[in-house]
């Protein structure tokens, strides 16, 4: 899906050794933790837990954007949800439920997202949190699409993924 190939192409542009400063490694860009609590979260992923592996990586990145979307409250539509659902990816689903919460759990993901770093987030990593998930959805995802990687979650007609 053009989503999670967008996702990967703005965590590491496919580089499988892909490190980053902070420690986060691979396709996927997990960091140690992240890594290792999904190791044990989700059984079905290949064997060796080993962030460097493309077919490992790729598999869990999905997982896991699987389970952030899954603990991500309604806002707005399939699209608007996966949009937050991301920004938990990078900079933490608790960041971004306290802030959604402060802005008063608007449904509108404008609203919520102008409310980065009213919580436990410094405003300073507010611009990497609000852009990521912009990037892949707005500029990565319609290059994978239009490439025949298939349809992203922001794709289908009915969506606006801002609303």
């Amino acid at each position: 899906m053009a989503t999670f190939a967008g996702q990967i192409h703005q965590e590491s542009r496919w580089n499988a050794s892909a490190k980053s400063p902070v420690g986060a490694a691979g396709m996927a860009q997990f960091m140690p933790a992240t890594a290792s609590w999904i190791c044990g979260f989700a059984k079905d992923l290949p064997p060796g837990c080993n962030v460097l592996n493309p077919n490992w990586a790729i598999r869990a990145l999905v997982t896991y954007d699987k389970y952030l979307y899954d603990r991500t409250p309604k806002v707005g539509n399939t699209c608007g949800r996966m949009w937050a659902a991301l920004r938990g990816y990078n900079g933490g689903l608790g960041h971004w439920n306290k802030e959604w919460q402060n802005a008063g759990r608007p449904s509108n993901l404008k609203l919520a997202d102008a409310s980065c770093g009213t919580a436990s987030r410094a405003i300073k990593h507010c611009r990497e949190n609000l852009t990521y998930p912009e990037k892949i959805v707005t500029r990565w995802q319609p290059l994978y699409n239009k490439a025949g990687w298939g349809a992203g979650v922001c794709d289908y007609p009915d969506v606006e993924c801002l609303q």
